[in-house]
């Protein structure tokens, strides 16, 4: 599965910027947003910048995708999700 990724900007360098993504940084292609700035919250799919995004936005993707892991995880390990309809 691909999916793009939203990380925030670090430092920009030329046409390339490094991205923080869930704590791993790496550097990214910019030249498809060459308006990126440091502290800008950008999509990232296949290193490339293809959006750059609010900080709002990239919060609730990050909690998106937190909650899709932990499903995942529940489902591979044959745990139900045992939740209280209380």
């Amino acid at each position: 599965m691909c999916m793009s990724l939203p990380g925030k900007v670090l430092r920009v360098n030329g046409p390339m910027a490094e991205v923080e993504i869930e704590g791993r940084r790496l550097w990214c292609n910019a030249l498809a947003q060459p308006e990126v700035t440091v502290g800008d919250y950008v999509l990232i799919h296949a290193n490339l910048i293809v959006a750059i995004i609010g900080e709002e936005e990239a919060m609730r993707m990050f909690e998106t995708a937190r909650e899709l892991n932990e499903a995942m995880a529940r489902e591979s390990s044959g745990d139900p999700d045992h939740r209280d309809n209380a």
